[in-house]
């Protein structure tokens, strides 16, 4: 986990770099016709672009394995859990709705820590990084551009909860569908 979130910090401020990259070759390399530092400029863009998808594929794959060991061990602690239930508890459940809550629920939780969570750690180090790049080159136009986070936080407040209750009614659905299959297909 250490080793995933340290690639997803490198990966995240390495991936501004070619931007800087494009700042120099606008600015210095093609004004002053500079060929061999258009040239320099370019490699290193490549060879940033290929770093960079070099340590995403390990950071990936390195996500995806914890979060599927992760979910193969939820998985089966459930099943140990559903062995051990008393026969009242099978009576008063039916089936397919035991079997719902555990496929949607473990399926939720899979596709967060693959890839929500991990968008989400990517995206405040990258924020972090054009934030600081921003403030560097220009303060004034910086906080000018920050003017609209207001505006997209009071946005995001007033959405939540019709999404909130969307999300919730869609989960109903699926686990009403997965709960009349159970029950009324037998294989």
């Amino acid at each position: 986990v250490t080793i995933s979130i340290i690639l997803i910090i490198i990966s995240s401020f390495i991936g501004l770099l070619p931007e800087l990259m494009i700042k120099q070759i606008i600015d210095e390399n093609i004004p002053k016709n500079d060929k061999q530092g258009l040239f320099t400029s370019v490699s290193l863009m490549i060879l940033i672009y290929l770093t960079s998808w070099g340590i995403g594929f390990v950071y990936a794959y390195l996500i995806v394995r914890i979060g599927q060991t992760t979910i193969f061990t939820l998985r089966n602690d459930m099943y140990t859990k559903l062995l051990n239930q008393s026969q009242k508890y099978y009576d008063n459940n039916q089936s397919g709705r035991i079997n719902s809550k555990l496929t949607n629920d473990v399926d939720t939780l899979s596709s967060f820590l693959s890839s929500s969570l991990v968008s989400l750690v990517a995206s405040i180090f990258q924020l972090s990084g054009i934030l600081l790049i921003m403030f560097y080159f220009d303060i004034s136009l910086s906080l000018i551009s920050l003017g609209v986070v207001p505006l997209l936080f009071l946005l995001a407040y007033f959405i939540r909860v019709p999404i909130r209750n969307i999300s919730m009614k869609r989960r109903k659905t699926i686990s009403d569908v997965t709960t009349n299959l159970a029950e009324n297909i037998s294989g």
